[in-house]
């Protein structure tokens, strides 16, 4: 008996005349983790032999090979049409069918997408680049009827700019961009529809289920006056987080607390304080799509487990974005950026940090070092000032770590000793 593959989130993306460039440089920029599965039609002539699947192997981490009919659809392999065929996406597999030229091709991009917006739905992102006439117009026409999302390479992007203008002219599409921006939106919105497949899949992939129901109704109490009941919903929310992550107890609402209490010691506006209570408790939401195993590794991670949990803060971005709340989501995507601009993900530095991020990176990181870890035990107290007092001003804003001192108690002469302790 063969299992049933539940449906795949998938990238199909759309190429002609200078469409090797593009895809070229596109795939380099897409991480070996990316969860999505990438299916691609370009046009070449149908007696050519296409030598399309080496180079994107060569160029990026993820394996290109031409489409073999009926093999299963699979996240982090990217499927070729094979020069005289159209490729079809199916729920659970692709098919490689010979079928009449459409817009002049076989393979053509327009059946590509067409099928992959009627297995998939909303689960599309589809993607059209350089190329001469309008083939992927009406593929990408039906993405946006199915619900997916449509990206297209900016014309003065692409050496050729026919397809791509025909696609803005004709489809509301969601980005236009060029290429090294369109790979970051993919990356994005993979992620995002990874967790959105999470509430709308039906058990159709793992999932961790409370999370399922508090985003919904966090998202429908944004819009509301009712503050105590976004509160609740978000603290909900924080617990199913802190559920998978390496943490003992309730870290989120620790961190919530004490970035709260960090914002009253500065001085800024009770409605600040609450929302930087809000983003402290939300800060790491995008960790409900990073794998369990990762983020409850017991020892150090590779450079890869590195980079996708690095994720998380644009994973989290993204889920938060439609609250209608404006500088939480913000928060939450800047609050691993450094004080001297060597942080994640934009690398960003100093004022030009937003407040609510650098308070929240300074309590973060002192419920981590003072939480009982998988793979270690916790600092106290003193041990954990001294380290933020010696990473001040490089890590972290110094005010913030002085605010944080005062607030615990801690007298400046304290502080000093610890940090010339830890210096010695």
């Amino acid at each position: 008996m063969t299992t049933a593959m539940p449906p795949c989130n998938v990238i199909v993306i759309g190429a002609s005349a200078g469409g090797v460039a593009s895809l070229s440089q596109l795939v380099r920029r897409l991480p070996a983790q990316l969860q999505a599965a990438v299916a691609v039609a370009l046009h070449v002539p149908e007696e050519s032999t296409s030598v399309l699947p080496t180079i994107l192997t060569r160029e990026g981490p993820l394996k290109a090979t031409h489409a073999v009919d009926g093999e299963p659809l699979q996240h982090g392999r990217i499927y070729v049409a094979p020069p005289g065929r159209h490729l079809i996406v199916k729920r659970q597999t692709v098919r490689v069918v010979r079928g009449p030229n459409e817009n002049g091709h076989r393979p053509a991009v327009d059946p590509l997408f067409r099928t992959a917006a009627r297995a998939h739905g909303r689960r599309v992102l589809g993607v059209v680049l350089s190329g001469s006439l309008d083939d992927g117009t009406a593929g990408l026409s039906a993405i946006k009827e199915h619900g997916g999302a449509a990206l297209v390479q900016d014309p003065s992007d692409a050496m050729f700019a026919g397809m791509p203008q025909s696609a803005i002219d004709n489809v509301a599409v969601d980005f236009i961009g060029d290429v090294p921006a369109l790979a970051g939106e993919l990356v994005r919105r993979a992620d995002s529809a990874l967790y959105w497949a999470k509430e709308y899949g039906k058990n159709q992939v793992r999932v961790y289920r409370p999370d399922v129901i508090e985003i919904a109704e966090l998202r429908r109490l944004a819009a509301g006056p009712d503050r105590a009941a976004r509160f609740r919903a978000a603290a909900s929310l924080a617990r199913a987080v802190d559920a998978r992550d390496a943490y003992t107890g309730s870290h989120s609402e620790r961190v919530a607390d004490l970035a709260a209490r960090i914002a009253t010691r500065l001085g800024v506006d009770r409605e600040q304080i609450e929302l930087t209570r809000l983003a402290g408790s939300l800060h790491d939401l995008g960790k409900l799509a990073i794998p369990e195993e990762i983020l409850r590794k017991p020892g150090p991670l590779s450079e890869t487990e590195r980079l996708v949990l690095e994720r998380h803060p644009q994973i989290g971005f993204r889920m938060l974005e439609s609250l209608g709340v404006d500088p939480v989501a913000d928060w939450v995507l800047h609050h691993h950026e450094r004080w001297d601009g060597s942080g994640y993900p934009d690398g960003v530095g100093g004022d030009d940090i937003p407040l609510g991020a650098r308070i929240i990176f300074v309590a973060d990181a002192y419920d981590a070092m003072t939480s009982d870890r998988v793979y270690r035990g916790r600092l106290t107290d003193d041990e954990a000032i001294a380290e933020l007092a010696r990473c001040s001003g490089t890590q972290f804003d110094p005010d913030i770590v002085a605010a944080l001192a005062d607030e615990l108690g801690v007298d400046d002469w304290q502080a000093a000793s610890a940090f010339s302790a830890v210096s010695a």
